[in-house]
């Protein structure tokens, strides 16, 4: 299982769940790219699964993206994050990163692959001028799973 941090910043009227490894980093590159004030809820350690479960439980929220509805039931959701409700170790993550019995040609066949999808997706993105911030948290993770598979 792959941990990193799950972390909660809030916009005027929104609220973005997002997974990285970096929080106050992240944080930093996304207060470059918002118009808005952002301020930090919180952070949690936790997995891109978890991460994925929340997405789940927010989704009738979900404004785009990582980004939802600031409101009773998102915030609801954000404190028991906060308050431990969802612990890391009860998380399977099926991930790349998961497979360390995976053979070393098939980890580097599947990052290959999921870094065509990433720069596909970007580039539509950036053509529709839409964000592209989550998706250059994917590629630095889909690194990082791809560089400890290899070495270690």
């Amino acid at each position: 299982m792959f941990v990193g941090k799950i972390y909660f910043v809030s916009a005027p009227g929104r609220i973005k769940i997002g997974y990285t490894r970096q929080p106050e980093q992240r944080l930093a590159s996304l207060r470059a790219v918002d118009m808005e004030e952002l301020t930090s809820l919180g952070v949690v350690p936790g997995t891109r699964v978890l991460e994925q479960e929340l997405h789940r439980l927010a989704q009738p929220y979900r404004i785009r993206g990582e980004w939802f509805v600031d409101c009773e039931a998102v915030r609801s959701l954000v404190a028991e994050a906060l308050a431990g409700k969802f612990p890391v170790d009860d998380i399977e993550d099926p991930s790349l990163a998961g497979r360390t019995d995976a053979p070393v040609g098939e980890v580097a066949s599947a990052a290959i692959q999921e870094s065509y999808r990433l720069a596909a997706e970007i580039e539509r993105r950036v053509k529709n001028r839409e964000s592209v911030s989550d998706l250059v948290d994917s590629a630095c993770f889909l690194g990082e799973h791809v560089i400890a598979r290899l070495v270690g």
